[in-house]
């Protein structure tokens, strides 16, 4: 059963509404004044409140905002008793969920209460599958199911609620824009724009005309006006990213911009009242971006209200294979390919590799490996080089792969490999009796096809190894089974040989 606070200084009025909404099914509890209903707000939060505008010691305005400024979950319907728009436009600015006019229409007052009631159980709905998501790796357009990733998703629902001033930090890759993103799309500005700057892509002699607009000939260029990224995110959330990149002298201007919530375009003469939410992004330390020179102390101490410091991909690495799967899967979509998995040594290979670039390496690297895969499974061959060479392979458990994924012309006989040994014997005994070679490996010696300068088992090895992977074009797995040894085995050499 929903509970209804009524909050009204009128005893009659307020007796009658607590009856009526019992009628329909609703617990009614009363109160007659701003304290009271705080109370009862605060210690057991109702599931609906019905309260007047003018109280005897405040108004109900005062009450939402109160609600709001706690970050309590509840629906505000509001009563007046004079019919005013200003009232109305009051209340809903200030996110009241609907209004009424006195005297109260049963029927509209229960179409609200109905409404109200099913909205509060669709939000506890979204809060239920939104937990779901969490434990499953997802939170609005992030991914990642490490611990680092689900401290940062409850910051991130702690601080969207409220209109603090967010500062993220974080090396390039992190998604420091997607975050930023996840807490306006979970704000009360959801419904308002996002509006993402970055201000190192700006040029400085343009930035403060993009961040604050300009008249008309306001400078060479200007031939009409231009609303500046402030007033295109009134009402919803500015993202600076990479702020620190911002002149030194327009840092002031923007200071004096979010205390006093007013711009003044370039060239103009008056001011305009902005209504923004700021999140700031850099990849700079901040402390000694400040040392530096490149941001004002005041400015940081202004936007960092709240601090979310984005991991670097390399300390979440349970997250990379279920970053990589997911990528695949949605370059698969994107191409009309059918459905592709990692092997394991991939795996492994991510796993083991620093990631400089972060998540947008990641994705970077899977790009390439959907376009060189030539099967349903990516496999070491499809890795670029520097990943392997930045990695030690012999601390990988390193496993024989499918042949899927390589572009096989002809994978030969055993009477072609044999014709192969052959030819290298022929083409070693030929320069060695051109220089009048003579002993074991000397034209037409059963040995005639080691390397002339050298007759030890690692040469002989070197020189067959090379000739297999030329001759199929390089496809390992196959070398390998050639031989006779592990695809490991046959990387191990590989680097050994410098091949």
């Amino acid at each position: 059963m929903a509970k209804v606070l009524i909050v009204d200084d009128e005893s009659s009025l307020r007796t009658a509404l607590g009856e009526l909404v019992k009628l329909w099914g609703y617990e009614s509890v009363l109160a007659e004044n701003l304290a009271d209903a705080w109370e009862i707000v605060s210690k057991d939060t109702p599931d609906i409140v019905l309260t007047d505008v003018f109280l005897p010691d405040g108004t109900g305005i005062d009450l939402l905002t109160r609600v709001n400024e706690q970050n309590i979950e509840v629906p505000v319907v509001i009563l007046t008793g004079h019919g005013s728009i200003e009232d109305a436009v009051s209340a809903i600015h200030n996110g009241a969920e609907n209004y009424l006019t006195k005297p109260v229409e049963p029927q509209r007052l229960k179409l609200i209460l109905d409404k109200a009631e099913e909205k509060r159980d669709m939000q506890a709905e979204v809060r239920s599958l939104r937990k779901q998501l969490k434990k499953a790796g997802t939170l609005g357009q992030l991914r990642g199911r490490s611990p680092a990733m689900q401290e940062l998703y409850a910051l991130i629902e702690s601080v969207a609620r409220t209109e603090a001033s967010v500062f993220i930090t974080g090396e390039s890759g992190t998604g420091k824009t997607l975050i930023a993103k996840t807490i306006h799309d979970y704000s009360r500005r959801r419904n308002k724009p996002f509006v993402a700057v970055n201000c190192a892509a700006i040029a400085p002699t343009l930035i403060e005309s993009e961040l604050f607009g300009h008249e008309k000939g306001a400078f060479t260029g200007a031939t009409q006006q231009r609303r500046g990224y402030f007033e295109e995110a009134y009402g919803g959330t500015i993202f600076l990213d990479e702020i620190t990149e911002l002149p030194i002298e327009l840092q002031g201007k923007l200071l004096r911009v979010l205390e006093e919530n007013r711009i003044r375009r370039v060239g103009g003469n008056s001011e305009l009242e902005i209504n923004v939410r700021i999140i700031s992004a850099s990849n700079r330390d901040p402390k000694q971006a400040i040392a530096d020179g490149k941001l004002r102390e005041d400015l940081y101490y202004r936007i960092n209200i709240f601090p979310i410091h984005a991991c670097p991909l390399r300390e979440r690495k349970p997250d990379i294979p279920f970053l990589a799967q997911m990528f695949l899967e949605k370059l698969c979509e994107e191409e009309g390919r059918e459905h592709m998995t990692l092997n394991e040594n991939v795996i492994a290979l991510m796993k083991a590799y620093q990631w400089p670039g972060n998540v947008r390496e990641l994705r970077n690297v899977v790009n390439r490996a959907l376009i060189i895969a030539k099967g349903d499974i990516v496999t070491m061959n499809s890795m670029p080089d520097y990943l392997k060479k930045e990695v030690n392979l012999d601390d990988l458990a390193i496993t024989e792969e499918p042949v899927a994924d390589e572009p096989v012309l002809d994978s030969g006989s055993e009477s072609e490999d044999e014709e192969l040994v052959g030819s290298v014997a022929a083409d070693h005994g030929s320069r060695s009796a051109a220089k009048g070679s003579k002993g074991p490996g000397g034209s037409g010696g059963p040995l005639s096809w080691l390397p002339e300068n050298d007759m030890t088992l690692e040469g002989m090895e070197r020189v067959m190894i090379r000739k297999l992977l030329d001759h199929h074009d390089n496809n390992k797995p196959l070398v390998a089974e050639k031989l006779g040894i592990s695809l490991k085995t046959l990387y191990n050499k590989i680097r050994k040989y410098d091949l």
